[in-house]
C-alpha cells in the first residue's frame, strides 16, 4: 500500500505528505497475540525499507535532500514478553503477513497457554518514546530529542509535529494567532539607495528613529500613538507620521586638541540610542578618510529636534555604532575598507568612547590589531580569511563589521565579516585580546544541503534543486552579531550573512566553472556529480582559499555564508546553526518565488550567489522565552526562533510584508531607474532590526522595528507572547 501511495503522491512536484500506520501491532499486543504482533513489527520494517529503497532509487526528484522519513510509536509502556521460562523453537514463529481483520471485530491468530507470553503493562503512559528520522530536517527532531534523556533517540513525540510544520514553514495552529503582526509603517518614497536601513528607539518620547542614507538625514517617527490592531493595506500603508533631520557636510572634531574640521559628506550609516543620548556613525567625503561620531541630545522635547552637541573623530568608514548596556561607553566597528582601486586600504578598528554623566568625551580610544600583525601565517591556518592584493598587512585586512557587548558592559565581540572571524575586546583596558575564526559550513552533509544554482532546471532554467558537495565548505561571514544570557552563560548569535570582496582594484569572486580546470580529480568528480557548469558551476566562491600552491589545484572551495544563523560560545564555539532550515522552508513556503532578489521578483536568482542572505538581527525576550529573530536582505521577511536553550533553538513562525506576484525592478546604482509597480511591493531588505520590550513599548506590547533598504520603508510588528 506504502508502495502505491508513494507511485501516485511523487506524480506532485510541489511535495507531499504521506502517513502509514500499523495498527495491528497496538491490537496484537492487548489481545496477546504475539504472533500477530511479530507479524506486525516485520511488515512495518518491510514498509519501512520499501520507503527507503523508493527514496534511494534514481532518475526522479526525490533524494534524501528533499524528504524526511520518520518512524515512531503512538505511545510508550504498552508491549509483550516471552516470560524467563519459555524457549521458542525454530520455525515457531514463521514470517507472516500480520492480522488483517477491522478494528473491532479482531480475532486472534494464535496465543501462547499457560501464560508464557504475557502482556508487561496494563495502560498506556505519557512517556518519551523512541524515534528513527532520515532526511532532511532531522536537525529539527534532534533538537528536541536528549532533552531529558542526553545521547538517546527518545523524544517527546508530540515534537514530532512541530518538526513537520517546521519542515513546511507552517505555524503551530493550536497557539493563539499569529506571533508578530504589522501595526505599524513608514514610507520614505526613496527606493533602492537605502532610505531606511539602521532602526533606534528613545523610551521616553515614544519615537523612532531611522538612518536614511540615500539623503544623508535622519528620519523621526512619532509612535507615541501606535494602536494595537494590524494595519489594513500592509504593502502600501504609512500610518506613522515623521520628520527628518539632515546631517551637515563638515563637522569640527578634536585632532591633537585643536578645534579641525572635516568633510563628512559619506553620509550616516549607523544610529544608536542609550537614555537621551544620540550617536550617529558618519563616513568621510573621501571613504579611507577617518570618520565622526555625531552625538546629539534628545530630552524634553528635542526628542523630535535633536540638538547637536559634538563629534568626536574615530577610524575609517565607522559602519557601526553601540553604546555598552549601563550607557558609559560608545562602541564603534571601523570597517576601513580599501578604496575601489585598492591603492588605500586603511586600518580596520574599534573606537571606544566614554561617555560620563551623559557627556561623550572629545577623544575616542582606537582599539587596532597592530599585535596581530606578525600572526598572520597563524591565523590563515586557523581558517581566517586574507583576500588583498598582497600587499595589506593583517590590520588593514581585518575589517569589523558589527558590534555586541556583554550584559556586564566589559567584553564587546566583533565580527570581521569578510574575514569570518570574531574579534574579542576588552573594554576595560580598551585593547583586541583575541580574535577567534568560525570555521566552515560542511556542504557534505545532509542537514547542509543548498541550492547553489540559478540555472540548475532543465536546459539551465531556474528551479529548486537542494545538493550536497563533497569538498564544498561555507564561510559563515556573519554581518549582525547580537548577545545573551542562558542559565548565567553568555552566548553569541550571528546572523550568516556572507561577503565578498569584489572591487575595480581586486575581486576575489569567481564561479566555479571558471576554475573547472583547476579542480582536483576528487572535486571534478563532486563538480559532474552536482550538475556541472549548469550546476555546481554557478556557484560563487572565493578564490582566496582552497588552492593547493604546490599541485596548483583546487582541493576544497569555500562559498559565501552560511545561509543560516548560529549561537556560539564566547570563545566561538558553535553551540547551533539553523543549518538549510531557512532556505528550506523558503523553498517550501514560496516555490517559484524562492531565493528571489530583494530588487525584483526573480525566482532562484540568488542561489548562485548566498541565497536568502540573513543579515538582520534581533534577540528579544517576550514572557518567560528568549527570541532571535532574523531578517532576509534579499527573499525579505523575518524568521522566528525560540532560543531560550540555546542547544535547541524551536523554529516559530515566518512573516513576511511583500508582493511576490507584483513586476517591479528597482534600480540600487543610485539612477533611480525603477520600473513596474515597485511601490505596491511590500517592504524589501530588511537591513537593521530593533526589539523593545513590552516595558518600554507605547502600546504595552512587545515591538520589532525593522529598517528595509530597497523599499526605504519602516515596519513595525507587534510581537505576542505564546
Amino acid at each position: 500500500a506504502a508502495k502505491a501511495a508513494l507511485k501516485v503522491l511523487s506524480q506532485n512536484k510541489n511535495g507531499f505528505f504521506l502517513m502509514v500506520e500499523q495498527g495491528d501491532i497496538d491490537w496484537a499486543n492487548h489481545a496477546n497475540d504475539f504472533k500477530s504482533m511479530v507479524g506486525g513489527v516485520y511488515d512495518l520494517d518491510e514498509t519501512v525499507k520499501s520507503v527507503e529503497a523508493f527514496i534511494d532509487q534514481p532518475g526522479d526528484d526525490i533524494d534524501w535532500n528533499n524528504t524526511l522519513v520518520i518512524v515512531t510509536s503512538d505511545h510508550g509502556n504498552n508491549f509483550m514478553r516471552i516470560n524467563a521460562s519459555k524457549t521458542l523453537q525454530k520455525g515457531e514463529l514463521p514470517q507472516q503477513t500480520a492480522n488483517s481483520a477491522v478494528v473491532g471485530s479482531y480475532t486472534p491468530g494464535f496465543i501462547y497457554p499457560n501464560g508464557e507470553v504475557s502482556f508487561a503493562s496494563g495502560s498506556h503512559t505519557n512517556e518519551l518514546t523512541r524515534v528513527y528520522a532520515k532526511g532532511v530536517g532531522t536537525s529539527l527532531l534532534k533538537s528536541a530529542e536528549g532533552l531529558w534523556y542526553s545521547g538517546t533517540n527518545i523524544i517527546d513525540n508530540t515534537q514530532i509535529f512541530k518538526a513537520m510544520l517546521s519542515l513546511f514553514g507552517l505555524t503551530d495552529q493550536n497557539k493563539q494567532g499569529s506571533m508578530a503582526s504589522l501595526v505599524g509603517r513608514y514610507v520614505t518614497g526613496t527606493y533602492g539607495t537605502s532610505a531606511a536601513e539602521i532602526v533606534a528607539f528613545h523610551q521616553s518620547s515614544k519615537t523612532i528613529y531611522a538612518v536614511n542614507g540615500a539623503a544623508n538625514r535622519l528620519e523621526i517617527l512619532d509612535a507615541s500613538t501606535l494602536g494595537t490592531a494590524a494595519i489594513a493595506n500592509p504593502l502600501t500603508a504609512s500610518n506613522l507620521t515623521g520628520t527628518s533631520m539632515d546631517f551637515p557636510a563638515t563637522t569640527t572634531v578634536k585632532v591633537a586638541g585643536v578645534d579641525t574640521t572635516v568633510n563628512i559628506g559619506g553620509g550616516a550609516n549607523s544610529i544608536a540610542v542609550h537614555g537621551d543620548l544620540l550617536a550617529v556613525a558618519v563616513g568621510a567625503t573621501l571613504k579611507t578618510d577617518k570618520g565622526v561620531i555625531m552625538f546629539y541630545n534628545l530630552a524634553g522635547t528635542k526628542a523630535r529636534n535633536p540638538v547637536f552637541i559634538k563629534s568626536v573623530q574615530v577610524g575609517s568608514l565607522p559602519d557601526m555604532v553601540t553604546f555598552t548596556p549601563d550607557g558609559s561607553k560608545v562602541v564603534v566597528a571601523n570597517e576601513g575598507e580599501p578604496s575601489d582601486d585598492y591603492l588605500a586600504d586603511p586600518e580596520g578598528s574599534i573606537a571606544i568612547i566614554d561617555v560620563t554623566a551623559g557627556q561623550p568625551a572629545d577623544i575616542a580610544t582606537i582599539a587596532d590589531f597592530h599585535a596581530f600583525d606578525s600572526q598572520k601565517t597563524a591565523l590563515a591556518a586557523a581558517g581566517i580569511k586574507f583576500a588583498n592584493p598582497g600587499a595589506s598587512s593583517v590590520s588593514q585586512d581585518l575589517e569589523p563589521e558589527y558590534v555586541a557587548i556583554s550584559d556586564d558592559s566589559k567584553t564587546a565581540y566583533v565580527t570581521l565579516q569578510e574575514n569570518n572571524a570574531i574579534a574579542i575586546v576588552n573594554l576595560t583596558t580598551k585593547t583586541v585580546t583575541g580574535i577567534k575564526p568560525l570555521g566552515f559550513k560542511d556542504y557534505s552533509l545532509t542537514r547542509n544541503a543548498l541550492d547553489l544554482s540559478d540555472k540548475d532546471g532543465a536546459a539551465g532554467t531556474a528551479s529548486i534543486k537542494f545538493q550536497t558537495v563533497v569538498g564544498l565548505y561555507g564561510m559563515y561571514q556573519p554581518d549582525t552579531i547580537a548577545t545573551y544570557t542562558a542559565d548565567g552563560v553568555t552566548y553569541l548569535v550571528t546572523a550568516n550573512e556572507g561577503d565578498a570582496r569584489a572591487y575595480a582594484g581586486y575581486n576575489e569572486e569567481i564561479r566555479v566553472k571558471d576554475i573547472k580546470a583547476q579542480l582536483s580529480p576528487a572535486l571534478l568528480t563532486a563538480y559532474n556529480a552536482a550538475g556541472g557548469d549548469n550546476g555546481l558551476g554557478r556557484l560563487r566562491i572565493t578564490n582566496a582559499m582552497g588552492l593547493n600552491s604546490t599541485s596548483g589545484l583546487y582541493e576544497k572551495l569555500y562559498a559565501y555564508g552560511g545561509r543560516s544563523f548560529s549561537i556560539w560560545d564566547t570563545n566561538g564555539g558553535l553551540v547551533f546553526d539553523s543549518a538549510s532550515t531557512i532556505e528550506r522552508m523558503t523553498a517550501a513556503i514560496f516555490g517559484t518565488k524562492f531565493n528571489t532578489n530583494s530588487t525584483s521578483n526573480s525566482f532562484d536568482s540568488r542561489s548562485d550567489d548566498k541565497g536568502p542572505e540573513p543579515e538582520a538581527l534581533a534577540i528579544g525576550q517576550v514572557g518567560s522565552r528568549t527570541y532571535a529573530f532574523v531578517g532576509l536582505e534579499r527573499m525579505g521577511g523575518v524568521f522566528i526562533f525560540d532560543i531560550t536553550i540555546p542547544a535547541a533553538p524551536v523554529f516559530i513562525e515566518h512573516v513576511i510584508n511583500r508582493n511576490l506576484s507584483e513586476t517591479f525592478s528597482i534600480d540600487d546604482s543610485g539612477a533611480a531607474a525603477h520600473t513596474g509597480e515597485f511601490a505596491k511591493a511590500g517592504d524589501l531588505a530588511p537591513e537593521g532590526m530593533k526589539f523593545v520590550p513590552a516595558s518600554s513599548s507605547p502600546t504595552g506590547k512587545a515591538l520589532l522595528l525593522i529598517g528595509n533598504e530597497t523599499s526605504g520603508t519602516v515596519s513595525v510588528y507587534q510581537i505576542n507572547e505564546r
